[in-house]
């Protein structure tokens, strides 16, 4: 077996231009394409990455604002009690304050009344008894 040199010499130049070509026309462009996938893949993550801490951020700001709001609410509720407390215990005393002046009118009305009633009795009572002497005493009075 011997070498045949112009066959290996002419095999050679064909790899290197083959070679060559290829790396022109193929390896380059899919290299600068899987570069430029491999930059977006990572600018992807890192947006995602940054949208993540965004939400834990805004979710956390979120659970404060809840937080205040509840204790607000809270806050406002108690207020709220106390005054419609404050207002029912006002309402009850203005509501006792006009019963007990309408039982005062009232039992002064009766007592009104009731003596009415025993000076029309006294009077009744004296002609009663006017009438009981002048039929007791002769009737012809």
């Amino acid at each position: 077996m011997t070498i045949d040199v112009p066959l290996l010499l002419w095999t050679l130049i064909s790899f290197t231009v083959f070679w060559f070509l290829l790396d022109r026309i193929l390896f380059r462009p899919v290299l600068r394409v899987m570069r430029a996938r491999k930059e977006k893949v990572t600018e992807g993550i890192e947006a995602g990455k940054a949208a993540e801490e965004s939400l834990r951020s805004k979710r956390e700001e979120g659970e404060r604002m809840l937080e205040a709001c509840r204790a607000e609410f809270a806050a406002r509720e108690k207020e709220i009690l106390a005054g419609a407390e404050s207002e029912a215990g006002r309402r009850l005393a203005v509501a006792r304050e006009e019963e007990e002046k309408r039982y005062l009118e009232e039992t002064e009305r009766i007592r009104a009344d009731r003596a009415a009633c025993e000076a029309a009795l006294d009077g009744a009572l004296a002609s009663l008894a006017e009438l009981a002497a002048d039929t007791l005493s002769g009737g012809d009075g």
